[in-house]
């Protein structure tokens, strides 16, 4: 059985889960030199233990028929300080407890504020008289 010269590959994962570049298949020439490489860009969009991909290859036969056959990988996402920027700076949750903690903290000094400025304000007046003067 004689293999075709062209051999597809496409690699798919969930959309939501990673952008991969190219999206369509790959086609590469196998001519005398059976070494094939395909290259993806691979993009998470988030941080996971598993992130579940699929090779998905294709070889033509000389009879017009297919063999197809899929590799699955997995790979580790680790989390990264601009994820986790972004992921805080966008998350509304973060931000309402954010405001809410610097409005009490707000509150707190302002309250402060006033109660050691009523404390300065209630100074006793001073109970000594002025001495008399002597009269010759």
């Amino acid at each position: 059985m004689k293999v075709g010269p062209t051999v597809r590959a496409s690699l798919r994962g969930n959309p939501e889960d990673v952008e991969i570049t190219p999206a369509e298949a790959v086609n590469a020439s196998t001519g005398s030199d059976v070494q094939m490489l395909w290259t993806w860009l691979i993009k998470p969009k988030h941080p996971t233990d598993a992130l579940d991909l699929t090779a998905h290859l294709e070889v033509p036969l000389s009879n017009g028929h297919v063999i197809t056959h899929e590799v699955p990988l997995r790979i580790e996402v680790h989390r990264t300080m601009p994820y986790t920027v972004w992921q805080v700076l966008t998350n509304w949750g973060t931000w309402s407890a954010v405001v809410t903690s610097l409005i009490g903290v707000v509150g707190w000094l302002i309250r402060r504020r006033r109660k050691q400025g009523a404390a300065g304000e209630e100074k006793p007046e001073s109970s000594v008289a002025a001495p008399a003067e002597a009269t010759a």
